[in-house]
């Protein structure tokens, strides 16, 4: 009994861990907002832009997501979105300056 505890205490740990380090990462323009600005080398407006698109998107996929998620197994699901948040927060970190992009 007491294994079983401890096990779904570290269980539930690992999860506030998982969605505090999901939620943080788009918003950490909030905190490193000039030294992004300079190593993407673009402008107030053009991050301004960037951030809606990346609200606009989010907002589009939630619907499609959400019934996807209901018909697959919680823990495949959640294994799959965390792997896929840490691929995408490695390549926003590695991302380089949006004049490249063309």
């Amino acid at each position: 009994m007491a294994e079983s505890r401890k096990r779904q205490t570290s269980v539930f740990i690992l999860l506030i861990l998982a969605a505090g380090t999901v939620y943080k990462v788009p918003y950490l323009k909030s905190v490193f907002y000039d030294q992004l600005v300079a190593s993407l080398d673009i402008t107030n407006t053009q991050l301004g832009i960037l951030s809606s698109f990346y609200a606009g998107v989010k907002m589009l996929i939630y619907i499609p997501c959400g019934i996807i998620a209901d018909r697959l197994d919680t823990k495949k699901c959640l294994v799959f979105s965390l792997l896929g948040e840490g691929i995408l927060t490695g390549v926003y970190a590695l991302l380089p300056p949006l004049e490249s992009w063309n």
